[in-house]
């Protein structure tokens, strides 16, 4: 029954009643009616997905350097280039709906947020922005795309376009990268410039912000540092937030209040982390990891771990993947 309900409704209404008609025509046992009816409503929800690009078991990922938006499967096998983009369109963050079988991007070169089927098809304009937008992410439920830019401020707009709004002021500080989470009604982004680093928190309007994690946390820490995050991935079910240094070249968690920091990739086993994503049901870790920033000369790749660090895994490696930079996981 799973597959019957809202996205049928929405995305399928017409062919939906029509199902509908056929399971209810005459000489029809009301038990083989509804059979059929369920049948058939998931054959219309798996031709719509189909036609989308929609497959489970997939992550995506923008590439800066190759212009490309790229898709393999959860476990690196099977790379495809979905979207090949302008030379100068330079995408960063990535988001994706799966209701909808949408990818929305922020591209910081022509300073536009797009969207496009999950394969690539039908690419669209959703908004142009004041000044050039990094990280993405999507409200599913609210219909609204945010961003961050180039001058820190963070801003929204409809899915399908319309007033763009202002959510957090600017403060000409660097928020590469955003995270709704849904089951909490969130907004959650690293911030740092020279004098400060936080992790902060806010409703989704932009109101109670709060910083969860700040530099100051660190200064009674000899090992430790905390001054570029960069990556940031949250998983409210599991009570924890997920996050990236570039300074320390660690990635670190914590619980949700910011209490109980805990390293769990030390010094030496990353490079320069930029994109990150939790799998709440398989439990792992993903990671973007630029390694021509490199304390130890490896190459750009997809990295994956257990959610305390454990087991890593290099999931994509090799010279066409130039600057990996956003991932987003459909488990």
């Amino acid at each position: 029954k799973s597959c019957i309900g809202s996205r049928a409704c929405r995305f399928a209404p017409h062919s939906a009643s029509m199902v509908l008609s056929a399971a209810e025509g005459p000489g029809l046992r009301p038990s083989a009616a509804r059979h059929l009816r369920h049948a058939l409503l998931c054959f219309v929800v798996f031709a719509h997905d189909l036609a989308q690009g929609l497959e489970t078991g997939k992550m995506y990922w923008t590439d800066t350097g190759a212009n490309v938006i790229r898709r393999a499967n959860l476990n690196g096998s099977s790379v495809e280039d979905v979207l090949f983009l302008d030379n100068m369109t330079n995408p960063r963050g990535l988001a994706i709906g799966e209701d909808e079988g949408k990818m929305y991007w922020a591209e910081r070169g022509t300073r536009r947020i797009m969207k496009a089927n999950l394969n690539g098809s039908q690419m669209e304009l959703v908004t142009n922005t004041y000044r050039a937008p990094e990280g993405v992410a999507l409200d599913k439920d609210g219909g609204d795309v945010y961003w961050t830019d180039s001058e820190g401020r963070i801003q929204r707009a409809g899915i399908d376009g319309g007033l763009v709004e202002g959510i957090v002021k600017p403060s000409y500080t660097r928020r590469p990268n955003l995270v709704v989470d849904a089951h909490s009604g969130k907004l959650y982004w690293p911030c740092f410039n020279r004098d400060i680093a936080t992790v902060w928190s806010a409703n989704l309007d932009g109101s109670n912000q709060a910083w969860l994690v700040t530099s100051d946390d660190y200064l009674s820490d000899t090992v430790h540092e905390f001054w570029e995050p960069h990556g940031l991935a949250v998983d409210s079910v599991g009570g924890k937030v997920y996050w990236s240094d570039e300074t320390s070249h660690e990635i670190q968690k914590a619980n949700m209040d910011g209490s109980n920091i805990e390293t769990i990739v030390p010094m030496m086993k990353i490079n320069s982390v930029l994109g990150m994503a939790v799998d709440t049901t398989n439990q792992k870790l993903y990671w973007m990891d630029r390694g021509n920033n490199t304390l130890n000369g490896d190459g750009d790749k997809i990295v994956r771990s257990n959610l305390d660090g454990s087991n890593l895994e290099v999931l994509v490696e090799g010279p066409l993947h130039q600057e990996p930079r956003a991932i987003v996981l459909i488990p």
